[in-house]
């Protein structure tokens, strides 16, 4: 458990200090940078199904469909979640990412009692009423109804619950949902790289070797996260959340 737990508080310090490397690629074109972010972690997961000798569940998941349905949603939420959070970041919006997760534990907490009937203590319910409460000041110092924040949590909670349900292992999972959206990738860059007018006329060797690397920076916490919804109650998985946004608010 105390391993699971450790992973899981890593995966979301990698998460919180990401927008680091967005800000990076502030020149780049969002959905240009979410197609090359696709690209690149196919390489990156499927090294990972390799050397951890998962072809078996690989080819095993392919042939289920309830696993396939579960896999390409998940793969189609988390890519409008990586598209959202890129753009954010790169409209000067970290607040509102950070507030985001901070709104998705509460999400993540409520699927884990009603989807996957977890048991939670009266602490733990105190402390997400506790939390929910200096959630809700937040929204309303804002003055605005927070769109993205509330997006960005709901798909990344979404996306968890879709994990867990489909109990895959975490490199075959992460696999899955690359593959699931690496066609429409393709035919996006094929369409817009080359040419007069191509996303990769006249790139810099340094912004080409950041977007190789986005698949790296994308699906190495996604990687750890993965172990944390596999293995631990999903509502554990919420409270260790809150290290995320904690994170990239201090960034901010």
């Amino acid at each position: 458990m105390k391993k699971f737990i450790a992973i899981t508080a890593c995966s979301n310090i990698l998460f919180g200090l990401i927008p680091v490397y967005w800000k990076f690629l502030g020149d780049v074109d969002t959905l240009y940078i979410l197609g090359q972010r696709i690209l690149w972690s196919v390489p990156f997961t499927l090294i990972i199904v390799l050397l951890s000798r998962k072809w078996d569940e690989l080819k095993a998941a392919l042939r289920s469909r309830r696993v396939m349905l579960l896999t390409a949603a998940a793969g189609v939420i988390i890519t409008a979640n990586w598209y959202l959070y890129i753009w954010a970041v790169n409209a000067s919006m970290v607040l509102e990412t950070s507030l985001a997760y901070y709104m998705a534990p509460l999400i993540a907490f409520v699927l884990g009692v009603f989807a996957f009937r977890e048991k939670t203590s009266p602490v733990d319910v105190a402390s997400i009423i506790i939390a929910a409460v200096g959630i809700l000041i937040s929204t309303l110092a804002l003055g605005v109804f927070p769109w993205v924040s509330v997006l960005l949590a709901l798909t990344f909670s979404v996306y968890g619950a879709l994990k867990k349900a489909a109990g895959l292992t975490p490199a075959v999972s992460l696999t899955l949902e690359m593959l699931v959206v690496l066609p429409f990738a393709l035919i996006f860059l094929a369409f817009t790289s080359f040419g007069p007018q191509g996303a990769l006329t006249g790139i810099s060797p340094v912004t080409m070797l950041l977007l190789v690397g986005t698949g790296f920076i994308s699906s190495f916490p996604l990687w750890l996260y993965s172990y944390g919804v596999k293995e631990l109650p999903f509502s554990l998985v919420a409270f260790l959340q809150f290290i995320w946004p904690t994170t990239s608010m201090l960034l901010s």
